[in-house]
């Protein structure tokens, strides 16, 4: 027996996955991940960091596993706009991007669903 899932709910389930993704509200609930992600914030300004690497307004081109592309900007939590594709470091894909670069692949867990992506490009 095959299950019926409706067209309508399957948008609603990506919509989900995707503001999941996305956004940073709830990834850092364990003071200890926020701290360790702070420290990686500021060891990526310490550092000289050559052009092919993720950083805070890197333009990052992804492809998905099933072969979709698109782009997200990296930015600082108060100038993230999720609905533009400007992506806070903080949210569960932009602190995955963060110091990756051409190539690399990434994987994004997120309330039990996982997704794969990898970096195509970097623009800086």
């Amino acid at each position: 027996m095959q299950a019926l899932v409706f067209p309508s709910f399957k948008n609603i389930l990506q919509r989900l996955k995707r503001y999941l993704i996305l956004n940073d509200g709830y990834n850092y609930t364990n003071p200890i991940k926020l701290l360790g992600m702070y420290q990686r914030l500021e060891d990526s300004k310490a550092q000289t960091l050559d052009a092919s690497t993720a950083q805070v307004n890197s333009i990052v081109v992804l492809r998905t596993d099933k072969d979709e592309r698109f782009s997200v900007v990296l930015r600082k939590p108060a100038e993230a706009k999720p609905e533009n594709m400007e992506i806070s470091v903080f949210s569960p894909l932009g602190s995955a991007l963060l110091g990756t670069q051409a190539n690399d692949h990434c994987n994004v867990r997120v309330h039990g669903m996982q997704q794969t992506f990898t970096v195509t490009q970097i623009i800086n």
